[in-house]
């Protein structure tokens, strides 16, 4: 990481008026010195009710302490392992008042981050460690961005993907190999055509800065005017196709809450990436970290909602059902005519 990391241990006061206070120095702070920042510590207060299992506690108080983490522009962590981190000596209240807070900056650097909480041994507050690992659970699922259809030799690459994928099996097998294929070629298509316009819009950009430098010593010519304003124009068309990719992954409306703001986007493509990753799943009630066991699990939870406990089931035979005719009962296993793959499309 380049620039300046900073991290601030945080220990609250109990007092509603002390913590208001707080709050505001924290956000001076802030403000005040440039870098990362990664805010951490027993913070005395929850955030919602859901945080908290008892009576106690202030919705002013929560209000304020939210507002803070908005005005500092600061993310938390969501937390593994358990649902609160301290308990009174009775053990009748439960509450999450230790917690893990960062700035954009910080998430969008170590974005497989996670934050686990550990058991308790003496403490009444339970630990928590944050770590930055990668855990791989196989194959991403393959997403088809819109943008595609604006660039020339879509239609080329999938029916070469499409005609030259010949295999073997039952029809459905067959199709399935066939879309892997497609599938395939179009990732290969987009990684190096995404890389060639990236140089070429670099090319541009540092012809068109060259030229309006020229231009403070001496008019531009009409072959000149025309080239730059071609070039802007490509410029423009490859800045369109990566901004309706960052749309399409945002799944935002573009013109209402984004207002063709990148920077917005990328911190909505970030934070929903933060969202759907698994850093850990509770299994017979210990937290579990890895992706094979984790896997495993997911798997049996899935099998046993779709198991068929009876397997001898009672049939049903009469004459008065409809039935389709042998033609119609063949056409349902013929393969894929090119035209229905591509009205299907």
């Amino acid at each position: 990481m380049d620039g300046v990391l900073n991290i601030l241990n945080v220990y609250a006061p109990v007092d509603d008026g002390d913590r208001r206070t707080l709050w505001m120095n924290l956000l001076a702070v802030i403000n005040s010195f440039d870098g990362c920042w990664l805010v951490m510590g027993d913070f005395n207060e929850v955030r919602n009710k859901s945080e908290r299992l008892s009576n106690l506690g202030s919705e002013a108080s929560m209000d304020e302490f939210n507002s803070f983490i908005l005005n500092a522009k600061l993310f938390e962590f969501k937390l593994g392992g358990r649902k609160f981190t301290w308990i009174s000596e009775d053990g009748k209240s439960l509450s999450k008042l230790d917690r893990f807070l960062a700035c954009g900056t910080f998430m969008s650097i170590w974005g497989m981050a996670a934050a686990t909480i550990l058991p308790r041994i003496f403490s009444d507050h339970c630990p928590i460690i944050i770590t930055s690992e990668h855990f791989d659970f196989g194959p991403s699922p393959f997403r088809f961005f819109n943008s595609w259809l604006l660039i020339d030799g879509l239609d080329d690459i999938v029916k070469k993907a499409w005609d030259h994928s010949s295999p073997s099996g039952t029809s459905d097998r067959r199709l399935a190999r066939k879309l892997l294929a497609v599938k395939r070629e179009l990732k290969k298509w987009r990684m190096e055509g995404r890389k060639k316009e990236l140089e070429e819009q670099n090319q541009l950009l540092h012809k068109i800065d060259c030229m309006e430098i020229a231009v403070e010593d001496r008019p531009l010519s009409s072959p000149e005017r025309a080239n730059r304003r071609l070039w802007k124009q490509r410029v423009l068309e490859i800045d369109l196709i990566h901004r309706l990719d960052l749309k399409q992954k945002a799944r935002l409306k573009w013109e209402v809450d984004g207002d063709e703001n990148s920077k917005f986007f990328h911190g909505i493509v970030n934070n929903s990436k933060r969202k759907n990753q698994i850093h850990g799943l509770s299994i017979d009630r210990l937290w579990v970290r890895d992706p094979v066991k984790i896997t495993s699990a997911i798997w049996d939870f899935f099998s046993d909602k779709f198991n068929e406990p009876m397997r001898n089931r009672p049939k049903l035979i009469s004459n008065r059902f409809k039935k389709i005719s042998c033609e119609d009962r063949e056409a349902m296993t013929i393969s894929f005519s090119e035209a229905e793959i591509k009205d299907a499309v």
